[in-house]
């Protein structure tokens, strides 16, 4: 299975005036804005890279070798499934109808799961012939996500450099510790 950004976040996971009172900056100033706009979308990106979830909606496009009966869908949570097809090896294209698949977004990795399996299972794909397009992330991030994208905007901030003379501790409970209880592991 391969993945495929097809729309970026529009919304950040945390508020900009949040940031600010954090960093304990004027609310006011917009002199910063644009770096800690790319502070906190860097935060998310280390977040979610250590979490294995997508923290702010995003779409995707999931592909897969052959048309499973069920399929998990990597980056939770699920918040819906726009397009199920399938690329066939004469280059045509077969789009599922909604009533043949069924999405369970309250898995812990949200699935979809083909009604009729056999009626899709016959067909030769191309290489990653079987798409799935869908939408992943939160309304509004939990809270220790939130902290942790404002610990590692702080550190970002207050550390613009990729070296540092001083040696620099992790904080105990920081953001490992926060993220942890959430991991999506692999196995």
């Amino acid at each position: 299975m391969s993945v495929m950004l097809i729309a970026p976040a529009v919304v950040l996971p945390v508020d900009l005036s949040l940031v600010k009172r954090h960093l304990r900056l004027e609310e006011t100033d917009p002199s910063e804005d644009v770096l800690l706009t790319q502070l906190i979308r860097a935060a998310e990106g280390v977040c979610e890279q250590y979490q294995g979830r997508v923290y702010s909606k995003k779409s995707f496009t999931a592909f897969y070798e052959y048309a499973y009966e069920s399929v998990k869908l990597p980056h939770p949570p699920l918040v819906g499934v726009s397009e199920v097809k399938l690329r066939l090896a004469d280059g045509t294209e077969m789009v599922v109808p909604e009533t043949e698949y069924f999405v369970d977004k309250y898995s812990f990795l949200g699935r979809v799961v083909l009604k009729v399996p056999s009626v899709y299972q016959g067909f030769e794909l191309e290489p990653n012939g079987y798409q799935i397009t869908f939408e992943a992330g939160y309304e509004k991030i939990p809270d220790a996500y939130a902290q942790a994208i404002l610990l590692l905007v702080g550190h970002f901030y207050e550390n613009r450099e990729s070296a540092s003379p001083v040696a620099l501790n992790e904080i105990p409970f920081g953001v490992k510790a926060l993220l942890s209880p959430d991991r999506v592991v692999s196995v």
